[in-house]
């Protein structure tokens, strides 16, 4: 077992990863390792470029511009740094199926919202008199080992207030202690004690919406700290008794976007049931037909997944899923990313989501 296969240190983006699905952080960690590369998806990569734009934000201030000015820079500088998670996902495989940038699900929105917490942002910059700033510092921790870079730390006389960005959806519970981002904001509040620095605050800034207080105690730290220690020793016993499916949390949410859904071993094991609206199949083509214009259509007889027996998928993109147009009857596939369709009769490949067809055979995922 390669030494890639543990892991000896976490973020809090891996800790987050983590919780939301062990076994799929295993199989990008072992395909990062034969393949020297792994897939991201539109989501994160949006939410990338968002924080690349912020922290650009963060660090000039650009007292020179007007406000049409100042609105114009921040979108030009959107637009480029979209346009370099774009080339990243074209040059995937996986991710070329979603297109161009300005087609990908929330692209309009995050744009407008980026806009307006980039303006909060830079007034809060212009009237921080006495406030240092750690924007995007490198950070770790020796117990437990940790490291990571969060996106902005204000320092005072009093102590340090420690500040995530979030480009997408955030719950109430999300902001907990114990929530996915309460967490990481008290994951970086235990790096910079490491400083000697105490961290009197922790915020959850969703752009362009209200902002989040999270809730930063001793206690809190040192109970995040103990969550993260145990994360790790679970994963590594997983890792280490060749027992990682263990490790998987199939949902709607850790599964949509997952670039190993189609050899998931504990997808194709059973692990359907809490899939929710997701649809995910495997089985014999019996029939292949071009449904409209660039769209195709499957009849496929089900053996495994969400649904059994004859099921109708239709809405399946050639240009994006190579493999579709060259179907024939007979031939064994998985597809996944399909939901419902109106009146609950068939399959549907809806905007938006993620899509995955290949070929199989006893061996597996045909490549």
């Amino acid at each position: 077992m390669p030494d890639t296969e543990r892991i000896a240190e976490v973020s809090p983006t891996l800790f987050t990863a983590m919780q939301r699905c062990g076994l799929a952080v295993h199989l990008s960690r072992t395909h990062r390792w034969r393949q020297g590369s792994s897939s991201s998806n539109p989501p994160a990569r949006l939410g990338t470029a968002v924080h690349r734009v912020l922290g650009w934000v963060s660090t000039d201030q650009r007292t020179e511009l007007g406000p049409s000015e100042f609105e114009a820079a921040v979108r030009q500088r959107w637009h480029d740094e979209v346009a370099l998670e774009e080339k990243a996902a074209a040059a995937s495989i996986g991710e070329s199926y979603f297109g161009p940038a300005v087609g990908w699900p929330g692209y309009a929105t995050t744009e407008e919202r980026l806009v307006i917490e980039a303006g909060w942002l830079a007034a809060e910059v212009s009237n921080s008199i006495g406030i240092e700033r750690w924007v995007e510092r490198p950070l770790s921790s020796n117990a437990p080992p940790m490291r990571g870079t969060p996106d902005l730390v204000l320092l005072s006389d009093v102590g340090a207030r420690v500040v995530e960005f979030k480009s997408g959806t955030v719950a109430p519970e999300d902001v907990k202690p114990a929530g996915r981002f309460g967490l990481q904001v008290l994951m970086y509040a235990a790096m910079v004690r490491q400083h000697g620095i105490p961290v009197i605050a922790g915020e959850i800034r969703p752009i362009g919406r209200a902002r989040l207080p999270v809730e930063v105690t001793d206690g809190a730290i040192e109970e995040a700290c103990a969550s993260v220690l145990a994360a790790l020793d679970d994963f590594n016993s997983a890792v280490d008794e060749g027992e990682t499916v263990r490790l998987a949390r199939p949902s709607d949410r850790s599964c949509g976007y997952c670039p190993h859904i189609l050899g998931c071993p504990a997808i194709w094991a059973g692990g359907t049931n809490e899939l929710n609206d997701l649809q995910v199949l495997e089985g014999t083509v019996e029939r292949v037909q071009q449904a409209q214009v660039g769209s195709v259509a499957v009849e496929l007889e089900a053996t495994a997944g969400t649904r059994l027996g004859v099921v109708t998928i239709t809405g399946l993109d050639p240009r994006r899923l190579r493999d579709a147009a060259s179907l024939q009857p007979g031939e064994q596939v998985r597809v996944s990313g399909l939901r419902l369709r109106a009146g609950g009769i068939g399959l549907s490949a809806p905007p938006g989501a993620w899509v995955q067809l290949a070929r199989t055979s006893g061996e597996g995922i045909d490549t």
